[in-house]
């Protein structure tokens, strides 16, 4: 028997499941989103051809795994609404930023098996880094069946430490903003040195996807790859070399952990 997924919020991330869902399993399953927003409902039937539903119903009984993609400050709410509604066999998966599986727990029943993810938004193009955790009640099977909807989208990790949820948040979890802002600003920084805003454009997007390329498939280390690059007395050690003295690395550290603070922050929010 096909299973039955439900996705509670239709947004990105959900859709880039449903897409590696449907496009890679050999039984297509029965596939469900429900969202408040007309917008996104649309979307999801426009692109999948999925079943739509603008609120949590009793429908969900026959849910085999529901995927709460929701915003953090919604869990709460949608996870009491669903808790009658879920058979006792369901498995429940979130991709919810710093909400912790006990917290889950506490708003499921107890003995509910539960899986944590934090997927990328790489994912929307099948390049995805998601890092997954699980609660003690969860089988084999569910642990194939998490795999199996997160490889669809790019490539897992499994860790046993939950509490590396929120480093793996500030890295790969915001990591992809963080490469937006630097191409960002350097394509920026192309027009102010006077090239023309498409030429500059095309020269920085480029740079960027042929470097994350040479990356993927390079046995060297990034240090080695950046010092191939840097010739001594060059242009490249001139720029490299004021990204030290403004204080780049000390940014960067900064930046991660005010991202991991905020993660550990929504999950110490009153239940």
């Amino acid at each position: 028997m096909e299973r039955e997924y439900y996705f509670i919020g239709g947004g990105n991330i959900a859709q880039a499941l449903i897409g590696g869902l449907l496009k890679n399993q050999q039984k297509k399953p029965q596939v469900t989103v429900i969202d408040i927003s007309k917008e996104a409902r649309e979307k999801c039937l426009k692109l999948y051809g999925v079943s739509i539903l603008s609120s949590i119903t009793s429908a969900l009984s026959k849910a085999d795994v529901v995927v709460l993609a929701v915003k953090p400050d919604d869990i709460k709410e949608v996870s009491l609404l669903l808790k009658n509604q879920i058979r006792p066999n369901c498995l429940v998966i979130s991709v919810a930023a710093g909400i912790k599986i006990n917290t889950l727990t506490n708003y499921f029943n107890k003995n509910t098996s539960i899986i944590r993810a934090m997927p990328n938004t790489p994912a929307l193009v099948n390049a995805g880094t998601t890092v997954i955790a699980k609660n003690f009640f969860v089988s084999q099977d569910e642990k194939e069946i998490a795999t199996i909807l997160f490889r669809n989208v790019g490539e897992i990790s499994w860790i046993n430490d939950e509490d590396l949820m929120d480093a793996v948040t500030a890295i790969s979890g915001s990591g992809p903003a963080y490469f937006f802002l630097f191409t960002e600003i350097l394509e920026k920084a192309g027009v102010n040195l006077g090239l023309p805003e498409n030429l500059s454009k095309e020269l920085t997007r480029n740079t960027f996807i042929g470097s994350a390329t040479l990356v993927k498939n390079s046995d060297k280390s990034l240090k080695e790859l950046r010092k191939n690059v840097t010739s001594k007395g060059g242009t490249t050690e001139a720029a490299l070399g004021t990204l030290e003295k403004l204080g780049l690395h000390e940014m960067l550290q900064k930046a991660t952990e005010e991202a991991m603070k905020k993660s550990k922050s929504l999950s110490r929010k009153p239940e």
